[in-house]
């Protein structure tokens, strides 16, 4: 079945490298290419072969999806600067092909542009997402990163979940809410091999 899958995810990569809400669309945008990177990276850590092609496409489009700032963009037709929500997905999915702030400076320019949003406070209006990606990205980091960030996005996450045990999510709901807040809360306990260092 994850044959198939990579098989599948390969296939619908677009003309730029990235994956779209439905298979063989050939359109892309960045929300969308992290869980297909992710999703690659859990099936090569697992031994299932995934085509260098594939990878190469999608470290393409992501480069292209960085902003002059060092942000990313929800698509590479998008102008502009990118979003935190973006970004710190973006710094996943370079993290998910192999690529790391330390070997690369295109990277750690991403890297460097999720540290800076967390420091001055700017969040996209997806606060569930956004804190889902950067937690990993930041415990992927490093320890100094993880120790600067994820203490403040613990608090955060605590505070807001409701008396239900439930957590807001976004505009999506609480099941959607709840799950990425769990996840995100178990990040430093690395359960999941795409949470590893």
């Amino acid at each position: 079945a994850l044959t198939k899958a990579v098989v599948v995810i390969s296939e619908s990569q677009s003309h730029n490298g990235g994956w779209y809400y439905s298979p063989y669309s050939n359109s892309d945008e960045g929300s969308v290419t992290v869980t297909q990177a992710q999703a690659l990276r859990g099936c090569a850590n697992n031994g299932i072969p995934v085509p260098d092609a594939t990878i190469r496409k999608a470290v393409e489009y992501m480069e292209k999806s960085q902003a002059a700032d060092g942000t990313i963009r929800y698509s590479i037709s998008t102008g502009g600067a990118g979003s935190t929500a973006l970004t710190a997905a973006g710094v996943e999915v370079f993290y998910s092909l192999g690529q790391y702030a330390s070997r690369s400076a295109t990277v750690a320019k991403s890297l460097d542009a999720l540290r800076q949003a967390y420091r001055r406070g700017q969040r996209s209006g997806h606060e569930a997402y956004t804190t889902f990606y950067a937690a990993q990205a930041f415990h992927q980091s490093s320890d100094a990163d993880f120790i600067e960030f994820f203490p403040g996005m613990r608090t955060g996450l605590l505070r807001a979940q409701k008396a239900s045990g439930a957590f807001p999510g976004d505009w999506v709901g609480d099941t959607y809410g709840t799950a990425l807040s769990v996840m995100t809360l178990c990040v430093p306990y690395e359960w999941l091999p795409i949470f590893q260092r």
